[in-house]
């Protein structure tokens, strides 16, 4: 195109295509308004590119892909009434960027593929939070029954537990996976094991005191705390004894 005449360049359209293309494409009017090109983003009517507008772009374009509208699950994992560190840890499950040795094999990371607790198996997500012998013992305290199928992938088994469970159970389930990661981590990086009631109670009182921070009639005033109530406060010993602080993960 002849850019200062606002014309087509017949002699180059010819060279570069056959008579019945440049023909087609010589009869395309051209605006008779002079104005310099610029970069429009379609996914906002402003034109102007935003994260936001990119994330569900990406999102519509994931779900075509796939064949699947999988829109009911996200919105059932964003309501959850846990704490939003749970929340977060959910997501990236379900997106696959959580370090399983597994998924940095993906990565091609030069790493040995056993889970760090067991050293028997593969480690994946599934084997972490469901499978593995310690996590089983978890549930078996909490008696939730959370092998719900045999599915060995981490985002069908959680879209299984929201449909089965009541909220205040997937909110004790989704918190635990939680603590089991933590405690995972912990034993990578800090070589500090943790024992099953130990996890257990620290996910309990996470989610209780979580809970109870939404809860605008909560009463957090000292007086209202008792020694021994299993809560994270801390409180004056009483007389003539000794108190012991210790971290559950130690």
């Amino acid at each position: 195109m002849k850019i200062d005449r606002r014309e087509w360049d017949e002699y180059a359209f010819k060279d570069l295509f056959g008579d019945r293309d440049a023909l087609l494409i010589l009869s395309i009017p051209l605006s008779s308004n002079i104005y310099d090109d610029s970069w429009i983003w379609d996914g906002e009517k402003s034109g102007l590119y935003s994260i936001k507008s990119a994330y569900h772009g990406i999102k519509r374009d994931k779900e075509g892909n796939e064949g699947e509208d999988h829109s009911g699950f996200w919105r059932q994992l964003w309501r959850l009434k846990v704490p939003h560190k749970v929340k977060n840890l959910l997501w990236r499950v379900v997106l696959g960027c959580l370090p399983t040795k597994s998924q940095l094999h993906l990565k091609h990371v030069t790493i040995d593929m056993y889970c760090p607790s067991c050293n028997m198996v593969v480690e994946s997500i599934y084997h972490n939070l469901v499978s593995y012998s310690f996590s089983q013992d978890v549930w078996g305290i909490l008696i939730l029954d959370v092998k719900v199928g045999d599915f060995e992938v981490f985002d069908v088994w959680l879209d299984a537990i929201l449909q089965r469970f009541d909220h205040n159970r997937v909110g004790k389930i989704t918190t635990v996976c939680w603590a089991l990661w933590r405690a995972r981590n912990n034993l990578v990086w800090n070589k500090k094991g943790v024992t099953v009631t130990a996890l257990v109670t620290l996910a309990l009182l996470c989610l209780e005191n979580w809970t109870n921070a939404q809860d605008i009639n909560f009463d957090v005033s000292i007086e209202s705390l008792l020694p021994g109530d299993g809560s994270d406060h801390w409180v004056k010993p009483h007389e003539n004894t000794i108190k012991v602080n210790i971290d559950p993960f130690s």
